[in-house]
């Protein structure tokens, strides 16, 4: 390391973490099938963990409740809604057992009023298994569109 470099220069690196558990990789990829299903919003809410932060755009929510408030608010203007998963970046960090992934998107939506939009995502998640099955515990998207997604 640089000699008399200031401590927030040096960035912690992720150990390897392939996600080789399949359940997992499966978990991530019905997350996003799910996501598309405006029916499926208890489904959805319970791939967060009771106490999850979530973050997409300026809109955030933390804990069951809120979230189940925020996925109704992720519909109440869009009729369909389809992602693309372009790219998964899992890893791991020495001080933590959780998992942490970065994911890079694409998402084409719908909204009621018939207009279809599209924008690129990257997404930061924080996963953790409760109880045998794999929830997020921290999850944000950062959406980049040529105005608004609405």
């Amino acid at each position: 390391m640089a000699e008399n470099v200031p401590d927030n220069y040096i960035p912690k690196y992720a150990q390897q973490d392939e996600w080789e558990d399949k359940e997992l990789q499966k978990f991530a990829i019905e997350f996003y099938r799910i996501s598309d299903i405006a029916e499926e919003n208890e489904r959805w809410v319970q791939s967060f963990t009771e106490d999850a932060k979530i973050q997409i755009g300026a809109d955030k929510a933390r804990g069951t409740k809120e979230i189940t408030d925020f996925r109704t608010r992720m519909w109440k203007h869009i009729n369909n809604r389809k992602h693309t998963v372009l790219k998964v970046f899992p890893g791991r960090f020495p001080d933590s057992e959780d998992s942490e992934v970065m994911l890079l998107g694409e998402v084409s939506v719908t909204t009621n009023d018939g207009r279809l939009k599209e924008a690129a995502w990257s997404a930061h998640a924080v996963v953790k298994k409760v109880d045998g099955a794999w929830k997020f515990k921290e999850y944000r998207v950062w959406l980049q569109t040529d105005g608004h997604l609405l």
